[in-house]
């Protein structure tokens, strides 16, 4: 169910396949490959800050999980130091600058993002072949 709302915000952009995620999350909580859907169907809707929430939940459940740790990496993160930004022009640098800082192992987002679709589909596939 994860997976088909995934799908559904990669073709439609629309709120009814993170909700669908949302729900496969709370069914299945302990399993990560849900937290991983809702975090890249987040991240394409332009949630970051949930994107990110999901991903941390991950983490939790499962510290040396390969994808969650390469994904994380792509998102980037704020310094430990930093404080809430609450002035407008503090918050679009911040913006501009974290994109440029990450840490991508890949060579950027979407084939880290293109990977993990193909190695589902092929599981998929086998699934149903």
């Amino acid at each position: 169910m994860s997976f088909l709302g995934l799908v559904e915000v990669l073709l439609h952009k629309t709120n009814g396949g993170l909700h669908r995620c949302y729900d496969a999350v709370h069914g299945f909580s302990t399993n990560p490959e849900l937290y991983l859907n809702l975090a890249y169907a987040e991240f394409i809707l332009g949630n970051r800050q949930r994107s990110v929430a999901a991903v941390n939940t991950l983490l939790e459940h499962d510290p040396q999980y390969y994808d969650a740790l390469q994904f994380r990496d792509c998102l980037g993160k704020r310094k430990e130091h930093h404080e809430k930004r609450t002035n407008p022009v503090s918050n679009v640098l911040g913006k501009l600058f974290r994109s440029k800082d990450r840490g991508c192992e890949g060579n950027n987002f979407e084939l880290i993002f293109k990977a993990h679709l193909s190695k589902k589909l092929n599981f998929y596939i086998k699934q149903f072949i």
